[in-house]
């Protein structure tokens, strides 16, 4: 039979081979995905309580910049940062923004897990977890303050922000009161009057830095709700998937982001967006509580996670066995 194949016949069935290996090869990454964990029955009436066909659990960390410490502070000059010794930024490894997302349906529900929380098992705060044990690491401790697994991680810097934003054509926001502030480490100047206002890129990087408030950390937390909130509402107004900003926001996502989300999900996700609603927005119950060095840190309880998480996802709370009141007498043979 081999007589009957000329070279040029022989050329074409190994070019038909290759493109079936590569479509084969697409359909792979197309299809691909991490291993997504089998919920047992209580935590699936826990995060989704409606039983929607599609499912997925999120953390998102953002980093910021630091400066070197070889830099002088600011000496401001009609608002303008002058340092006698000039030092280099360079993306820091504290996620001062930590969110667990919980998509089920169309419903998005976000919460905020305070930067200050205290892992006794890590003897650090969970803001120190990235530059410890990575992205990964960051996602098992959540996962063990929210007592769910979660599946996929985003780790952006603050510059997605100013990208984001900038690609979208900015955002409308309702400054929640006036906002002014300098700061003199990393020479940034922070200037806000209250009410509606047209964000750029680079004043929401701003916006979501501001903590210089009663409240601090959580009122600027708050101010991440806002943003995302106006991201969702533009992305979904501008229907980025028939609009030329596709591009950029791809490209922003892989310059911006380290992730282990899948070409699957955003396949998947993709058609949801005009029907996507972010349906809760809440901070995890924390306690302040003061280790033996003197240092206030924040605290939590397991059982007033639990409750919380099912008041927030409309779920059910799992049952915690309650510590017995009683003696222990604990003998051994010596």
């Amino acid at each position: 039979m081999n007589r009957y194949i000329t070279p040029s016949t022989a050329r074409i069935i190994q070019l038909v081979g290759l493109l079936v290996a590569l479509a084969g090869l697409a359909g792979f990454w197309v299809t691909r995905d991490v291993e997504r964990t089998q919920l047992t029955e209580e935590q699936r009436r826990l995060v989704n309580p409606t039983d929607e066909d599609f499912l997925a659990t999120f953390l998102v960390a953002g980093r910021d910049y630091d400066i070197s410490q070889y830099a002088s502070p600011c000496v401001w000059r009609n608002d303008t940062c002058v340092r006698e010794r000039q030092g280099s930024f360079q993306l820091g490894n504290r996620t001062d923004t930590i969110l667990f997302v919980n998509m089920a349906g169309h419903d998005i529900s976000m919460v905020a897990i305070p930067r200050d929380v205290w892992l006794p098992q890590w003897v650090t705060r969970i803001n120190g977890m990235y530059a410890y044990q990575g992205a990964e690491g960051l996602k098992r401790s959540v996962e063990e303050v929210v007592g769910v697994p979660i599946d996929y991680y985003a780790v952006v810097s603050i510059d997605i922000f100013e990208d984001l934003v900038d690609a979208l054509g900015g955002v409308e926001i309702n400054i929640p009161q006036d906002m002014y502030y300098r700061d003199s480490a990393a020479g940034l100047v922070i200037d806000f009057k209250e009410g509606p206002t047209h964000l750029s890129g680079e004043d929401a990087s701003k916006f979501v830095r501001f903590r210089a408030t009663q409240r601090g950390d959580f009122d600027r937390i708050d101010n991440v709700k806002r943003l995302a909130l106006a991201l969702l509402d533009r992305v979904k107004a501008r229907n980025v998937r028939a609009v030329g900003a596709v591009p950029a926001l791809v490209d922003t996502f892989f310059e911006d982001v380290e992730t282990n989300v899948s070409p699957s999900l955003v396949r998947r996700v993709l058609p949801r967006l005009p029907q996507m609603r972010i349906s809760q927005m809440a901070t995890l119950p924390v306690y302040d509580m003061q280790l033996e060095s003197g240092t206030h840190v924040l605290g939590y309880r397991p059982d007033e996670v639990e409750r919380f998480l099912a008041a927030t996802l409309g779920g059910t709370a799992r049952a915690f066995a309650e510590v017995p009141d009683a003696t222990l007498l604990i003998t051994n043979r010596s």
